[in-house]
């Protein structure tokens, strides 16, 4: 998972706490016309920023003097845009190692796939990286979703899923699943509850095991 892909998460968490507390509030939502002007004061610097400085700079600069300066704007502006996005990441990211607080259990019991079946789970296909599953815990955290400190994330197969459905759905036996039951979580139907809901999809691209059987239905 891409530092890209952690800030995108993270804007739409934000702007989802936005919204909600606007409605508690009785407001409309801030934040977009800030998010337009410096999008603005951004473009001016990094587009027209170099062409004023340089008649600042010196009368009849060098060639070498021009690269020398732009180049060097660049890069200040680049590293003050990577301070500020890692710096992002790490206030969100408030448990630091959050993967040693998650356990991966690895289904080879039926009847413990049979009650993620019946429980439902929330459930990502791709594969999780430390970073990915450092985000879903903090996530979960920040939406007041965990029962306790550690939390358990299923590992089961396609073959498995076929198996504890009773209807034949068009899965593939080597799909590898990564579930954390809805049972185990506090998932409520409250403000938390629905932000979680809109989320899901958009960290590593989490699915609910239910639309997947539904969806897979020969």
């Amino acid at each position: 998972m891409t530092n890209a892909e952690i800030i995108q998460f993270i804007n739409r968490i934000q702007d989802g706490d936005k919204i909600e507390k606007a409605k508690a509030e009785g407001e409309k939502p801030k934040g977009e016309t800030l998010k337009i002007i410096v999008a603005a004061v951004v473009t001016l610097i990094v587009v027209i920023g170099p062409s004023i400085a340089l008649g600042f700079l010196v009368e009849n600069p060098s060639k070498s003097t021009v690269r020398i300066f732009v180049f060097g704007l660049i890069a200040v502006i680049s590293a003050t845009l990577l301070f500020w996005r890692q710096s992002r990441i790490s206030r969100f990211m408030s448990v630091k190692d959050a993967r040693s607080l998650i356990d991966l259990v690895e289904v080879s019991d039926q009847g413990l796939m049979n009650t993620i079946v019946e429980k439902d789970a929330l459930v990502f296909t791709d594969e999780l990286d430390n970073r990915a599953y450092n985000l879903i815990y903090n996530w979960l955290k920040h939406r007041e979703m965990l029962r306790g400190e550690r939390l358990n994330i299923y590992n089961f197969t396609g073959k498995q899923l076929r198996e504890a459905v009773s209807e034949e759905i068009e899965v593939l036996d080597h799909m590898v699943f990564y579930a954390i039951r809805l049972d185990e979580i506090a998932f409520e139907d409250n403000a938390q509850g629905r932000l979680f809901s809109h989320e899901h999809f958009y960290v590593a691209h989490g699915r609910w095991l239910s639309d997947i059987i539904n969806g897979a239905k020969k």
